[in-house]
């Protein structure tokens, strides 16, 4: 399920049940300082506010109304909630929810095309809320993000650059076959690789992956970190090397 604090509407990650893409509420530690009344009126409303957002947010992406989206997302940026958290907290678990239905048989593949299409443009809508940093030097960012060798999706790690650029971490998306990849990743010597993976059958790859980044930085190889969706489900339990992570939000990233 999808937690949000009920107080300042953040997104507070996701819990069990995962497949289920509810929103759920509680409240952050902040917020639970500031407000020790939890029969505030405020938060029935807020919880009452995100769980419609997310209904005809959801709405608008399966009839492909990009027109509709924007003025909804507005409407949620004029009531507290953040850029970054509607893109973690309600498009990329739309996405997630499109995908099974596909892997169900209840969602063909054009619907499943144009969803994806349409999570692009609110993906391109919402990030133009951050202005780019002109003084950050590019190629020398402590963590990289790359995705799994046969994973097509780069929703998902575009989301996740956006999330932690939120929260002060420089990074960037590399994209490209394993030799491009490494090469990247040997010129700008991050401390962490951050790899999505979608699938189990990704694993494979993505295995191949580390074993020529640990030839080529046999001294100064990076940590590497393995999220995604199959890692939160525990579809996948180990990767030789990687630290698995299921849930970003208690990733250390010193």
């Amino acid at each position: 399920m999808l937690k949000w604090c009920s107080y300042c509407q953040s997104f507070l990650g996701e819990i069990p049940p995962f497949q289920d893409f509810r929103p759920t509420h509680g409240i952050c530690s902040r917020c639970e300082t500031a407000h020790p009344d939890l029969f505030d009126p405020l938060v029935v409303r807020n919880a009452t506010a995100a769980r419609h957002i997310f209904e005809v947010l959801f709405e608008a992406g399966q009839k492909n109304d990009i027109g509709s989206a924007e003025g909804i997302i507005e409407h949620a940026l004029a009531t507290n909630f953040r850029p970054v958290d509607i893109l973690m907290g309600m498009i990329s678990p739309m996405l997630y929810e499109i995908g099974d239905g596909w892997e169900k048989g209840k969602v063909t593949v054009e619907d499943e095309h144009r969803f994806t299409a349409f999570c692009e443009e609110v993906l391109d809508m919402i990030s133009s809320q951050w202005l780019p940093d002109e003084n950050k030097e590019v190629g020398h960012e402590q963590i990289l993000l790359v995705n799994a060798p046969g994973n097509r999706h780069n929703l998902g790690i575009r989301f996740l650059h956006l999330w932690l650029e939120s929260r002060g971490y420089p990074a960037r998306v590399i994209e490209g076959d394993i030799g491009d990849v490494v090469e990247n990743i040997v010129r700008s010597r991050p401390k962490i690789v951050l790899t999505s993976i979608s699938l189990p059958e990704q694993t494979e790859g993505v295995a191949a992956l580390f074993e020529q980044l640990k030839l080529a930085l046999p001294v100064a190889t990076p940590r590497l970190v393995v999220g995604g969706h199959a890692v939160k489900v525990g579809a996948i339990r180990r990767i030789g090397g990687a630290d698995l992570c299921p849930d970003i939000n208690l990733l250390n990233f010193t």
